[in-house]
């Protein structure tokens, strides 16, 4: 389930489906993902997207392209969840790797 999360970046975490891959509620998945990982699958989910965004605009993409392949919903979405994390923006993050 974990490696079905890292592979699909793009695709929102969907907690029934997940829950019902390993045969448990969605209430109880939830706890159970939130004991063994320390926070819940949708923040999780957003924390790779994140780190896999911060990899590649370090690798010269733009802020805009870099939003729409990982999933979010536009580039501000991005923007705003990339500050939150990293206490920059994803545009001053580029400027830094040329």
């Amino acid at each position: 389930m974990l490696q079905q999360m890292r592979d699909d970046l793009a695709t929102p975490v969907r907690v029934p489906e997940l829950a019902t891959a390993v045969s448990l509620s969605p209430d109880h998945f939830i706890r159970a993902f939130v004991k063994a990982m320390g926070v819940t699958p949708y923040a999780w989910h957003l924390q790779l997207r994140l780190r896999e965004g911060r990899r590649r605009l370090k690798a010269g993409h733009r802020p805009g392209v870099v939003a729409a392949e990982l999933g979010f919903s536009d580039q501000a979405h991005f923007h705003r969840h990339f500050r939150a994390a990293y206490a920059q923006t994803p545009g001053q993050l580029r400027r830094q790797w040329p």
